[in-house]
């Protein structure tokens, strides 16, 4: 997956154009996904081809799809890491660990 990080509107976010080289079905829509969450997946697989570990990245919140439907725009990470800081953990100690 690759992303293009840009301002609209004072908010950071970033577009990312999805990638089906490995992935089985490819969706005609994303309508719907909005407020999901945007992970890019990396999975290592062992000799005999079985998952042994999945590494993840949030690439943030998506809100809409490019017209040709090959692109998906999300609230960037650092939006969310900054709401994590300033909003959650000063509320809920226990989020900071």
């Amino acid at each position: 997956m690759t992303g293009t990080v840009f301002k609209e509107d004072g908010n950071d976010l970033v577009e990312v154009e999805i990638s089906y080289e490995t992935g089985p079905k490819v969706p005609k829509s994303y309508g719907g996904v909005s407020g999901g969450a945007l992970w890019e997946l990396h999975v290592e697989l062992d000799k005999d081809l079985k998952v042994f570990k999945v590494n993840k990245k949030l690439h943030g919140v998506a809100f809409r799809q490019s017209g040709d439907k090959k692109r998906v725009t999300a609230n960037a990470a650092a939006l969310i890491d900054g709401i994590v800081e300033t909003k959650i953990i000063p509320t809920c100690p226990e989020a900071s660990a």
